[in-house]
């Protein structure tokens, strides 16, 4: 669905873009990107997401500051995990159109994860007027020193799905968690539980240079 390809869209970033606009800054083998939900604010959620989504997401109190902006977006691989994100997003899409704020994007990643993979896309995407810069790091030593390149470029990068990034980088937010070795011990525990703490388990996702994997 978000395979290797620029995709420039009016949507809505839902908890992201609440901290990426108050905080308010493509690939090279990627195709132009090319807007999609119409432009207006009579832009409807799509039926899938309305089935995917099955409990009410409301916008908060926050008032963003602007009615357009353009957000980057880069994630650590391809995954149908972040095709559920991508439903996120269009369901916030329309809440935001509602208050004639306009919000285009592109949203990609490599098919494997790659640190420097990444790091190509990063610097493509500060080339553009992109308002803020988000990316899913794919290794903390590596991509923690380029976030701070380009912020003391006069970027603004911010990481997501989880706080992943070296001390002291300085990203100008993050949406995600802080504790990822205690997030792993109680999933492990509940797994233990669920299999009376006997047998084998193989875990089969993950990438190296990742702290929240």
């Amino acid at each position: 669905m978000h395979k290797n390809t620029k995709k420039s869209r009016i949507l809505s970033v839902g908890l992201a873009a609440f901290i990426i606009l108050s905080a308010c800054a493509p690939s090279p083998d990627a195709q132009k990107p090319h807007p999609a939900g119409g432009g207006g604010s009579n832009t409807k959620p799509t039926e899938n997401v309305q089935s995917a989504v099955n409990f009410d997401h409301e916008l908060d109190s926050y008032e963003p500051k602007k009615t357009d902006y353009n957000f980057y977006f880069t994630y650590k691989t391809v995954h149908s995990w972040w095709d559920a994100v991508a439903l996120g997003m269009e369901d916030a899409q329309r809440q935001f159109l509602d208050k004639d704020v306009k919000i285009t994007y592109e949203y990609m990643a490599p098919e494997g994860a790659s640190a420097d993979d990444q790091i190509i896309r990063l610097k493509e995407a500060q080339k553009s007027d992109f308002d803020v810069i988000g990316v899913d790091v794919a290794d903390e030593s590596i991509i923690s020193p380029i976030i701070d390149e380009m912020i003391e470029d006069g970027s603004k990068v911010m990481t997501f799905s989880s706080s992943d990034a070296a001390e002291g980088c300085r990203r100008i937010a993050y949406v995600g968690n802080t504790h990822n070795y205690q997030d792993g011990a109680d999933l492990t525990e509940a797994l233990c539980e669920k299999l009376d703490y006997k047998g084998k388990v193989a875990i089969l996702v993950g990438s190296r240079g990742a702290p929240c994997h």
